[in-house]
């Protein structure tokens, strides 16, 4: 994992060491994106994930913080 301003980066088997996610059913889901309930293993922190099937400048600039996962 890297941290940089409000830009997290994990890779896939980061991020699945240390999150928890329920798929099913989702929070709430629009044109662009799925939002998840996902909770920190370690802390137990719960927190909602936003999911983004397409990431255009616009998406980026109105959230505070994002994941960026490298594979």
């Amino acid at each position: 994992m890297k941290q940089e301003k409000n830009i997290i980066v994990f890779t896939q088997q980061d991020f699945q060491a240390n999150f928890l996610v329920n798929p099913n059913p989702p929070l709430g889901s629009g044109h662009d994106a799925k939002v998840y309930l996902a909770m920190h293993k370690r802390t137990g922190e719960m927190f909602a994930l936003k999911v983004l099937t397409s990431i255009t400048p616009d998406h980026l600039n109105n959230l505070q913080v994002y994941f960026v996962f490298i594979q």
